[in-house]
C-alpha cells in the first residue's frame, strides 16, 4: 500500500493505493480547494460506507475501526442500510484515522504489515500507549503525527 498526499491552498488530501491497483480516495467527500470548504464537507458527513472501504485498505475488519472510531456497531448497520451520512464528529474521527494510517505508511514506505504492526506497539513518546490507541481523540492523533515526524526525521523518542 502506498499513500500519496496531494496539497492545494494549504490542504492535504488524503489517497489510499493498495497493491491490486485500487484506489479508494477519500477526498473525493472533501475534494474542494478550502479549507472552509473542506471542514464544510466534513461537517455535513461522510457517506458510512467509507468506514468499511477505509478498513479493507488499511488491513483493519471494520470491526477494529469502529472501536477506534467508538460507534457502536448496530448504529454503523443502521447508517450503512440507510445509506446515511456520518455525523460530523464521526466523520472528523475517520479522517484522523486515514490521516494517521497514511502518515505511518510513508514512513514504512506503503508496507502495511509494518505500519499495523507499529500502530498497536507501545511507545514511550506515547505515554506507553499505542498509536492505535492515541486515535481515540484529536490531541493523541497529533501526538502519533508528531511521533511520525520526529522519526522520519530521525529522532528516535
Amino acid at each position: 500500500m502506498s499513500a500519496q498526499r496531494e496539497t492545494s491552498h494549504s490542504v492535504t488530501y488524503i489517497t489510499l493505493n493498495d497493491k491490486s491497483g485500487f484506489v479508494e480516495k477519500l477526498k473525493t467527500q472533501v475534494k474542494k480547494k478550502s479549507m472552509v470548504v473542506t471542514i464544510d464537507k466534513l461537517s455535513h458527513g461522510l457517506a458510512a460506507t467509507n468506514i468499511k472501504k477505509v478498513g479493507g485498505l488499511i488491513g483493519w475488519p471494520e470491526k477494529k475501526l469502529l472501536q477506534v472510531l467508538e460507534i457502536p456497531v448496530s448504529t454503523y448497520q443502521r447508517k450503512v442500510n440507510a445509506k446515511s451520512k456520518l455525523p460530523r464528529d464521526e466523520s472528523e474521527r475517520l479522517y484522523r484515522v486515514v490521516e494517521v494510517f497514511n502518515a505511518a505508511a510513508e514512513l514504512f514506505e506503503g508496507d502495511k504489515t509494518l505500519v499495523n504492526s507499529w500502530m498497536g506497539k507501545s511507545s514511550p513518546a506515547l505515554g506507553d500507549n499505542t498509536p492505535l490507541q492515541m486515535l481515540k481523540s484529536e490531541y493523541g492523533a497529533r501526538e502519533v503525527l508528531n511521533l511520525i515526524n520526529a522519526l522520519e526525521h530521525g529522532i528516535y523518542t
